[in-house]
């Protein structure tokens, strides 16, 4: 039978603002679609910070998981001789389909991202194990999507069922005005751009989202 869960999410607003005087405005040839481009890019950054790691009133992965074992009850544990780095992604995919997960989506460092591409063999030859690289903070393995980003450093990652976990709830994605108006532009003769985001992570299931660690993992 289908089994159904209530979640009540908050959806919390996140602003930033930005300062420029009018003769910059008037007098650089299309800065304006420039800015507005980089803001909405500044705006994503630190969005994916919030939903990552978090800082108190967004859900974010590193809040809502369960840590991968790192002793005998990792179902791999032992099983690998000389284990590389691309064996932990099998070790964590296979960890949580042991739990009736199916992982879809790994979130890893930009460290690590590049680590997964330098695995070699005996020979010094480069291996890809699966490994499809798509672009520098892309790539597939065996199936499963892995992106990297700046919110995260060194070994961490975090292995999901998105299917499972839960649902990004969005309003007004990017909402970004450009304003002239209010006593302090018209004294001091500046614009305002000014942006903001509403949005919040409806968790249904903590368990589908595993964080890890390569160097645990691997050592096992």
């Amino acid at each position: 039978d289908t089994q159904l869960k209530e979640v009540v999410v908050s959806i919390e607003t996140m602003r930033s603002f930005y300062t420029m005087s009018e003769e910059l405005l008037q007098d650089g040839d299309n800065l304006e679609s420039f800015l507005r481009s980089r803001f909405i890019q500044q705006m994503i950054t630190k969005q994916n910070a919030e939903l990552i790691n978090g800082s108190g009133t967004i859900n974010s992965l590193n809040a809502n998981k369960v840590d991968c074992p790192t002793d005998s009850s990792l179902i791999f544990a032992d099983s690998v001789d000389n284990a590389q780095i691309q064996d932990v992604l099998r070790a964590v995919i296979g960890q949580q389909s042991n739990s009736g997960y199916n992982v879809n989506l790994i979130i890893l460092s930009p460290k690590m991202m590049f680590e997964l591409q330098f695995v070699k063999d005996s020979n010094n030859n480069y291996i890809s194990n699966g490994l499809q690289v798509v672009s520098p903070n892309y790539a597939r393995f065996n199936g499963v999507d892995i992106y990297s980003t700046e919110a995260l450093t060194g070994d961490v990652a975090f292995a999901v069922d998105t299917e499972k976990y839960g649902v990004l709830c969005r309003k007004n994605v990017y909402d970004l005005k450009l304003t002239k108006e209010g006593k302090d532009a018209l004294v001091n003769n500046v614009a305002y751009l000014g942006i903001q985001s509403r949005f919040n992570l409806a968790v249904l299931n903590s368990s589908a989202n595993m964080k890890f660690d390569f160097s645990d993992v691997k050592s096992v």
